[in-house]
């Protein structure tokens, strides 16, 4: 199993969060900014890994490009940033001056299948890849290529 978990950089970080309520929490289209005086914390939802597992052909070969078969690795990413956070026009403020009393990580899970040809309709193609809470177990009977655990976000 491969694991994407924040970094003693980024803990030290969601420590500081912890123990400092930011100013200001803002939302980006793919960042979350935790605005403190001189500087803020930035937290972007990346892609880690792309992953390629193919499929399995119930009727005959798909005509489809390989990239219809892609699946991602998405994570959080935390840094701080030493400037003054200028909001922009898509800017979305969540929270002003509250005190924050508790942060967790949020973790998960992901599993990858490959994707299978619909016995109906060759060009449909279904995979059982999802993602459950890391305490769950995984269902046996399917066919698990590849699993990950992953930090993808604060609570």
């Amino acid at each position: 199993m491969k694991e994407y978990l924040f970094s003693e950089k980024e803990l030290k970080l969601i420590e500081f969060l912890k123990s400092n309520s930011p100013k200001r929490i803002w939302l980006e289209p793919i960042f979350y900014i935790f605005e403190y005086d001189n500087f803020y914390i930035e937290m972007i939802i990346e892609c880690a890994e792309k992953i390629n597992l193919g499929y399995l052909p119930e009727k005959k070969f798909t005509t489809q490009p390989i990239t219809y078969f892609e699946q991602y690795i998405t994570v959080a990413k935390l840094k701080k940033v030493n400037h003054n956070f200028k909001s922009q026009k898509g800017s979305e403020l969540l929270i002003e001056n509250e005190k924050i009393t508790d942060v967790n990580i949020v973790r998960t899970l992901l599993f990858y299948c490959q994707h299978v040809q619909s016995k109906k309709h060759s060009h449909i193609f279904n995979t059982e890849s999802s993602q459950i809470n890391p305490n769950l177990e995984i269902n046996k009977e399917l066919k698990i290529e590849r699993t990950c655990l992953a930090d993808v976000g604060l609570w």
